[in-house]
């Protein structure tokens, strides 16, 4: 039991540090539309870190319970979270991008903006966790740089 009250912890925390994270860089995008408009650019700033936010926190709330929900299953299938986070972390990515960008495009345009909304959302989520998975995994004969 405490290995899942420890889990619920993480989950809250990157649940916070992620929203605060969208929030700040969309309030920056913001403040530079502004500026660059030459608009309110508090305004601008606002606007774009409550956008940021609502979107993060909606992506990330998914995203760590699709991964929570394939990681409880590897023990039945005996494998270790290991061998799979990989994989688990494009598909979780990916669906909760497509939920996400789903919702949002409903809430923003209407019915008629979920398709485009969800295929949108999902294809920049995939793609971010592809290139983010495959940097993370760049061997380190690659990065060390030997001295002679």
């Amino acid at each position: 039991m405490d290995a899942w009250n420890e889990k619920n912890k993480d989950v809250g925390k990157d649940l916070l540090k992620g929203t605060a994270i969208a929030g700040v860089t969309g309030a920056t995008a913001g403040g530079i539309v502004g500026i660059l408009k030459q608009k309110p650019v508090g305004s601008y700033a606002f606007s774009g870190g409550l956008n940021a936010s609502l979107f993060g926190m909606t992506f990330i709330a998914f995203r760590e319970s699709f991964l929570r929900l394939q990681r409880e299953k590897n023990p039945y299938y005996g494998l270790k979270d290991s061998q799979t986070m990989d994989i688990d972390h494009l598909w979780s990515s990916t669906i909760a991008g497509a939920f996400t960008g789903g919702i949002l495009a409903a809430l923003a345009r209407g019915v008629k903006a979920v398709p485009s909304g969800t295929f949108m959302f999902g294809a920049m989520a995939m793609g971010g966790q592809w290139v983010l998975t495959k940097t993370n995994r760049v061997p380190p004969r690659l990065v060390t740089i030997s001295i002679d």
